[in-house]
């Protein structure tokens, strides 16, 4: 859940009794301590020792935990370690560090570079608040001495700065106050100068959010107590700890996290995005990730392989270029690194820099060189990082850096090796006796600020720029995803899911969170379309026609261009509500406005936030409204996507059931229960219709513990309103609840699928002893033209009797068992040995 002022503590405290009912077995909240002014999601926080008030505060905190431990159901607190809010009035140790400078007490709680290379700015904190330049801001009055309170403060509209005068008189002119400001510990400056001199490090490039120096022991008790304490008191029973990639050392902090958590059983997972072929450190003391690589493995399953190249060519041909995906994110990393993080490789190349003028053989390394070399070797980059630490470095560690500098040297066949060489060795720091102890622990300290620094490019540079880029196919584009793994076999499905099982039989299992690209019915959908290429081409060419007089010309080029278009008609088809006949209304033409609007700001082709093109702007909104009013266009995609949807829905029930039957802890995102058509952050964080949820649920409950196929059969016949989801999502989780150890202990193993349509099938046993249930799940819907006749599954427990929890129904197993009879009533099934319940189950 993602607490607001609208969804505070008190309104989560009355929907306990409804998360109880439906089989929920932990309520996840978005970060609750107090957080700046304003704050619309928690992740900005001011003070790790107090609760914010706009939720509740403590005494409401402590009623929904209590509640929560009287219902049996735990409570896990997203929690952000890495950084905190540069709200100058709410955050207290940030205030005194921008009134007493470098002497304060908290200065070294933050991540702050005291002697940076522009020497104006040495032993002060550049603050790139104004909305225009410094001398412009001076000189129109809009900065203000204020001696109305208990202190003087400097009021720059809405903020207020400490100010340290040594006398009470307010300056007569802007010399008298530019002198007073130069004598502050901190430098006022225009937003766009931390593109170069920042320094502090930041949360991604987000000048408001500062990073925090987790690693020192003080400033992890400081930040910690509060929430330790609730978790010693069993209030918070599960931790998620936020970006843990930002951290100096991820692995030193978990260790001392473990160390004040380990004897209360506390549940710690970790938000690590692994990239293609990476797996979770095996020394990490959490219980596993947050769930993108499980949504992305899942995802791939729906996704048709075989038409990987046509539906490359359709989007080329279409879009009118030819480009290689990895060509994109080179690029894309590259104008990160030289714009929004420019100031932090410009710190980086200046240590690295100082390093090498420490060792002859290295001397000879101009600055220049060495940040060019950088550069490249992070736009090179194969993972979120490594992590190099003073305890050493690993296989993994060596392997991503030798690569990166490979991929360097390929795409600059004239650069110079000796200098990425060198590069290598400060990366991966040896002790040796060539060199001091001051140059090795020199070389430490870079390799983990350079660890630090390639998170936040390939976040920006892949998930927010790389991935609106490029889009054959939109639904590969996800957090953790790679669009060069064009779907995935059920047996790479399986051996994920048993290498889990092995190593994190914990971990959580996403489909769904605040940060996903698209809503997990909408990106199940979007996948359709890798079934049908060729009525997807025919269709988007049709639409092109019919909207060629919507789009405008700026600056010589047709608004939108063809790419930005073709995510359109993507990104419609999956966020398109249930009534395929729907006609848009005002909040859906802005809710697809607002899409488009930071799809092409985050492409950084035509736009961007740094630097907005206002035409381009218009012209996308202005096409969005056009199209979506013009009946000609609805017309032609009613019924393109009335087909889609419903094979939608199939991909949809199969990602409930398989997420639900999976190694691990699923996790659903608010509202998911019913159909989640939702894009991106803002727009899936809408308010949820609990109301409508509560009642849906009261009204299937006598069905979830006494199924009939008589009225399962009628809630798929209406999917359209969600029922049919919500009824599956608790039929699982109630089954979960009665048998943990098959779920969450119990041996994975896939299950043989023959016959002509056995490609669309997966399946598999959770079993523990006698206990087996069997997951049973269709795929690729669209393409299966033959009936599933003959196609079997193989059972390796002969004569048991096989109940279908979903449906009610009853078959006798034999060496194998028809799909047929599975599958009869729904696309998927969830079936349990009868000999392998108990009494008590049979009643239930």
């Amino acid at each position: 859940m993602q607490l607001n002022e609208k969804l505070r503590f008190q309104e989560a405290e009355k929907l306990v009794t409804y998360f109880q009912d439906l089989g929920i077995s932990d309520l996840y909240l978005s970060p609750f301590f107090a957080s700046a002014r304003n704050s619309t999601h928690g992740y900005d926080i001011c003070d790790h020792s107090s609760l914010n008030p706009v939720l509740g505060g403590s005494e409401g905190f402590i009623r929904l935990a209590r509640k929560l431990k009287d219902c049996e159901i735990g409570l896990i607190v997203d929690f952000v370690p890495n950084h905190m809010s540069t709200d100058p009035e709410c955050n207290a140790w940030w205030r005194d560090v921008l009134t007493q400078g470098e002497s304060s007490f908290f200065s070294h709680y933050f991540d702050i570079d005291w002697n940076p290379l522009k020497t104006e700015l040495r032993h002060k904190v550049l603050l790139p608040i104004l909305g225009t330049t410094y001398g412009e801001a001076l000189e129109s009055g809009e900065l203000k001495v204020d001696l109305s309170g208990a202190s003087p403060c400097l009021r720059y509209f809405d903020i207020n700065l400490p100010l340290m005068m040594s006398h009470q008189e307010v300056p007569k002119n802007i010399y008298e106050l530019h002198h007073l400001l130069e004598q502050q510990q901190y430098r006022l400056s225009y937003w766009r100068t931390a593109l170069h001199e920042i320094n502090y490090r930041r949360f991604f490039d987000v000048n408001s959010l500062i990073g925090i120096r987790v690693e020192d022991p003080e400033v992890f008790i400081a930040t910690h107590q509060l929430l330790l304490s609730f978790v010693k008191q069993g209030l918070v029973t599960g931790i998620r700890l936020d970006h843990i990639d930002g951290l100096f050392d991820p692995g030193g902090y978990l260790d001392r996290l473990n160390e004040n958590t380990d004897s209360t059983g506390c549940y710690v997972i970790a938000e690590k995005i692994l990239s293609s072929g990476e797996s979770l450190t095996q020394s990490w003391k959490v219980e596993g990730t947050t769930g993108y690589d499980y949504l992305n493995v899942l995802n791939g399953i729906f996704i048709d392989s075989r038409n990987a190249q046509k539906i490359k060519r359709n989007y080329e041909k279409f879009a009118d270029v030819r480009e290689l995906f990895s060509d994109v994110v080179y690029q894309s990393k590259k104008l990160i690194i030289q714009s929004s993080l420019s100031s932090e490789m410009n710190v980086l190349a200046s240590e690295l820099n100082r390093i090498s003028e420490m060792n002859w053989r290295y001397r000879d390394f101009t600055l220049d060189s060495l940040q060019e070399a950088v550069t490249e070797i992070v736009a090179c980059f194969p993972v979120y990082r490594t992590y190099v630490s003073s305890e050493g470095w690993t296989e993994f560690d060596e392997n991503q850096v030798g690569i990166a500098i490979a991929r360097a040297l390929r795409r600059n066949p004239a650069a110079e090796p000796s200098i990425y060489a060198f590069i290598r060795e400060m990366l991966l720091p040896e002790r040796n006796t060539d060199i001091s102890v001051e140059e090795y622990h020199r070389r430490i300290r870079f390799a983990m600020k350079f660890q630090q620094y390639t998170g936040p490019v390939q976040a920006k540079g892949v998930e927010d720029t790389a991935f609106y880029r490029y889009a054959p196919l939109l639904s590969l584009n996800e957090v953790g995803g790679d669009p060069l793994r064009f779907g995935r076999t059920v047996d790479e499905f399986h051996l994920e899911n048993q290498e889990r099982l092995s190593k994190w039989p914990l971990s959580m299992l996403a489909t769904s969170t605040h940060d996903t690209k698209r809503g997990e019915d909408a990106r199940a959908r979007i996948n359709v379309l890798s079934e049908i290429p060729d009525e997807f081409r025919i269709r988007v060419n049709q639409w092109a026609r019919i909207n060629a007089g919507k789009r405008s010309i700026v600056d010589g080029e047709a608004a939108p261009d063809r790419r930005d278009e073709y995510c359109f008609y993507q990104a419609l088809t999956g966020a398109w509500p249930v009534d395929s006949s729907f006609v848009p209304d005002l909040n859906f033409v802005e809710r697809i406005q607002g899409y488009m609007s930071k799809m092409t700001r985050e492409a950084k082709r035509h736009t961007s936030w740094i630097n907005p093109n206002q035409a381009y702007d218009n012209a996308i909104s202005e096409f969005v409204r056009k199209t979506l009013l013009d009946k000609r266009f609805l017309k032609t995609f009613w019924p393109f996507i009335e087909k889609v949807a419903r094979w939608g829905v199939s991909n949809s029930l199969a990602q409930v059931v398989l997420k639900t039957a999976s190694p691990g802890v699923p996790d659903f995102y608010q509202g998911t229960e019913l159909w989640d058509f939702s894009l991106v952050d803002p727009d899936n964080r809408r308010a949820v219709d609990y109301d409508l949820r509560q009642k849906f649920l009261q009204e299937i409950m006598p069905l979830v513990e006494r199924p009939d196929s008589t009225k399962v059969i009628d809630l798929l016949q209406n999917w359209q309103d969600g029922r049919i989801k919500l009824y599956l999502t608790a039929c699982c989780l109630h089954i979960r609840r009665k048998w943990p150890d098959v779920f969450l202990e119990g041996e994975y193993l896939p299950v043989a699928v023959h016959g002509d349509a056995r490609e669309h099938v997966v399946a598999f046993v959770r079993q523990v002893q006698e206990r087996r249930v069997l997951a049973v799940a269709t795929r690729l819907a669209a393409t299966r033209n033959v009936e599933w006749g003959e196609t079997l599954i193989d059972w390796s427990w002969p004569g048991s009797v096989l109940s279908n929890v979903l449906t009610g129904e009853r078959i006798q197993a034999d060496s194998s068992v028809s799909v047929e009879s599975m599958l009869r009533i729904l696309p998927v099934g969830l079936w349990v040995e009868e000999r392998g319940m108990s009494k008590n189950d049979e009643s239930k």
